[in-house]
């Protein structure tokens, strides 16, 4: 059976939040963001790493490209031998603020990487961050990188799709959603919209245990605390995003919407109310 997920009963939602937005502040604080001018950021022990890929963008570009999203770019990227040979995500965002907005607000890069800090505090699986920066002309956001460690031996939850290599899996696809749904509640309960909860943006084991594998959130970018009047519309997105996209049965959505609120139960809704939120978000 699958391994339960909830929100530990003496802990209620607000403190949960605070825990999140206090690690959120703390790595954002620890990378010491320069608002008006470019700046780079790493963890003890990868700063000469993260200069050699600063330093050679043709050797970053001849890894392995892992997205075909306009504006970013992911490469996985095998370091060179004094670097140990280790394997790192580099994810580049270009000309993502060109406005007046982008001289006081913090990137995609730096909200993912203390988005990264904030569910991982919560107990979510997410990625190692490594390095992060922003690359600023007078002030003016012009791109900025995340680097974080790669997760070798894994899958992203797309091969699950009706299109994909295991849409024969079923026990294996409920398992996936189930571990997924219990990690975005936890997410919800500490107020944070996930706002593309999609199957590619959590990896398994290739070897996964079919009712219970690790799943591991990887893309934060778009995440967002909201205010807690905010979250009834974010929490049907979410998993309407995710059942959608694996084309679930009505049974199967409501067994997860079930364990959804077994997880979050300071949510205000029951599962008809769940139910009827996520009929009423345009597919």
């Amino acid at each position: 059976m699958t391994t339960e997920i909830s929100l530990p009963v003496k802990l209620d939602s607000r403190r949960f939040r605070r825990r999140a937005l206090a690690c959120y502040k703390s790595q954002i604080d620890t990378m010491s963001p320069a608002p008006l001018r470019s700046w780079s950021w790493a963890v003890p022990g990868f700063g000469a790493a993260a200069t050699w890929l600063e330093k050679h963008p043709l050797c970053v570009r001849s890894g392995r490209y892992m997205s075909d999203t306009p504006g970013k770019e992911v490469w996985c990227v095998e370091l060179p031998e004094h670097f140990d040979s280790r394997k790192v995500v580099c994810k580049y965002h270009e000309e993502e603020n060109r406005s007046f907005y982008g001289f006081f607000h913090h990137s995609t890069a730096v909200h993912e990487a203390a988005n990264f800090a904030a569910l991982g505090a919560l107990g979510i699986p997410v990625p190692t961050v490594l390095a992060c920066g922003e690359k600023r002309h007078f002030g003016e956001l012009v791109s900025s990188f995340i680097i974080t460690e790669f997760i070798d031996n894994t899958v992203d939850g797309s091969i699950l799709l009706p299109t994909g290599d295991w849409c024969d899996r079923r026990r294996l696809r409920m398992g996936f959603c189930h571990k997924c749904v219990g990690f975005i509640a936890l997410a919800h309960a500490a107020g944070f919209h996930h706002a593309a909860f999609h199957a590619h943006k959590m990896l398994m084991p290739k070897n996964s245990d079919e009712d219970n594998p690790d799943v591991t959130l990887i893309d934060l970018a778009h995440g967002r605390f909201r205010r807690r009047h905010g979250m009834r519309q974010a929490i049907a997105g979410d998993l309407v995003t995710l059942f959608t996209e694996l084309r679930l049965s009505s049974d199967e959505i409501y067994v997860l919407c079930q364990h959804y609120l077994a997880v979050n139960k300071h949510c205000s809704m029951d599962v008809d109310d769940l139910w009827d939120a996520m009929n009423k978000l345009p597919l």
